[in-house]
């Protein structure tokens, strides 16, 4: 039989394949499905992790194209001024690369605000929200500079943020272009000169 039926007080209680060989049967089966399923997440899940690995090297690739030989012009406020009185600032960036560690990245940049005209390499932390870059700048000290902190987006050919210089502070927006043959050219010989006077 392939199943036996008895009754307590108020009940039926019905035994299903009280054969022991059909119980490992349909355990060996129930096993093999669970490892077929675990075996399909695992493999969804690494591709998952695999298309992810892509799509951030994509982000990575077009970011350091995208800011490689470019112009940033715009202004910046100070926090207690006229917003009238805006200064206009320039950065120059010839190369960007991202570094192994972290979400550092190597910025080759000439930087030029006020009186202030410097060619620096920096090291700067470049985080994403979603696929909008912010370059941070936690308390970054820039030799004959100061100390800064700064958020700043990248979107389009824009960029916007907020920036701090010592106890100075305020916001900052402008346009990236690309650099002319000549612009480039300049930059590539500041570069190349500071390079020369490095011990």
């Amino acid at each position: 039989m392939d199943a036996m039926s008895f009754v307590l007080p108020n009940h039926s209680v019905r035994v299903l394949d009280a054969d022991p060989t059909s119980w490992r049967r349909r355990r060996s089966t129930f096993l093999a499905t669970l490892l077929v399923i675990v075996s399909i997440g695992c493999t969804t899940s690494e591709l998952r992790g695999q298309e992810a690995a892509a799509h951030e090297d994509d982000h990575i690739n077009k970011l350091s194209e995208f800011l490689s030989g470019v112009k940033l012009t715009g202004h910046f406020t100070v926090t207690g001024r006229d917003l009238g009185q805006l200064t206009a600032e320039e950065y120059y960036i010839l190369k960007a690369e991202k570094l192994s560690e972290g979400d550092f990245w190597s910025i080759t940049a000439r930087i030029k605000y006020g009186n202030n005209d410097l060619t620096v390499p920096l090291v700067l932390d470049i985080k994403w929200a979603g696929n909008t870059p912010v370059i941070t700048v936690d308390r970054l000290t820039i030799p004959g500079m100061g100390t800064f902190d700064a958020r700043v987006i990248i979107r389009t050919d824009a960029y916007a943020g907020t920036w701090r210089h010592d106890e100075v502070g305020g916001h900052l927006f402008g346009t990236i272009e690309r650099l002319s043959a000549e612009e480039l050219a300049e930059l590539r010989k500041s570069v190349s000169q500071r390079d020369n006077k490095s011990p």
